[in-house]
């Protein structure tokens, strides 16, 4: 009896399995539901689980992942295609290469090298001490807020062209979570708000109230499931 058990379970483990490694395919920052499935399939059965995908949209390495790290990944169009929707994390402003400084392309939390304008900008830094992007903007915006906002007013605009290039390359339905957190340049949230159209929302993500936040989430995602439902 234990060993039909053993057997009866298996294909959940490995279903399980197959789930969690589809996952890790994507970006820290981003969860592709039904990316696995053909396409069309919608997002039917289960709403998936809120509280995992906060974990995961949540921690540490898509805390740090930038615009720039999404844009270039070759994957993401090809499983968005078959997606049904998204949960994605927004990115932090500073870490992305811009006119005044460039970042690594794949960990876009470290600083590479200053540009002339920044040089111009900030003559009195050396920049060789700088190895990732927080450390580099906590400094300038200490030396001089005046000069600090003139990167901050560029790089605004400039992160929200990219953030619209990669939502024009997932699903029409998503929810786009604001972790709010220590940014030396905040997010210009209402203009994101004006990109998100019928299906998508943006939602507050406090991780000090967990389980609120994943309920909201999960509320979020039941809202999209129910959508996609009644156009299948």
């Amino acid at each position: 009896m234990q060993q039909c058990g053993a057997v009866r379970k298996a294909p959940r483990r490995a279903g399980r399995s197959a789930l969690l490694a589809a996952a890790l395919r994507d970006p820290p920052g981003l969860y592709l539901p039904g990316a696995d499935r053909s396409p069309g399939a919608g997002l039917r059965g289960a709403v998936p689980d809120a509280a995992r995908i906060l974990r995961r949209v949540s921690s540490p390495e898509a805390r740090i992942e930038g615009i720039d790290a999404r844009l270039a990944d070759p994957l993401v169009p090809e499983r968005a295609r078959k997606a049904a929707c998204f949960v994605m994390l927004l990115p932090p402003v500073g870490n992305m290469s811009n006119p005044f400084y460039s970042v690594h392309p794949r960990r876009n939390d470290r600083f590479v090298a200053a540009h002339p304008p920044l040089r111009r900008l900030f003559p009195e830094t050396d920049f060789a001490e700088f190895v990732f992007t927080g450390h580099l903007l906590g400094v300038l915006a200490a030396t001089c807020d005046a000069r600090f906002a003139v990167i901050a007013r560029a790089l605004r605009p400039l992160w929200l062209e990219r953030l619209r290039l990669h939502l024009g390359l997932l699903p029409p339905r998503g929810v786009m979570l604001h972790l709010p957190a220590p940014h030396r340049i905040p997010l210009p949230l209402d203009d994101v708000q004006a990109l998100c159209g019928k299906g998508r929302r943006v939602l507050r993500a406090d991780l000090a109230r967990f389980n609120e936040t994943a309920a909201a989430l999960a509320g979020a995602m039941a809202a999209l499931h129910a959508a996609a439902a009644a156009r299948a």
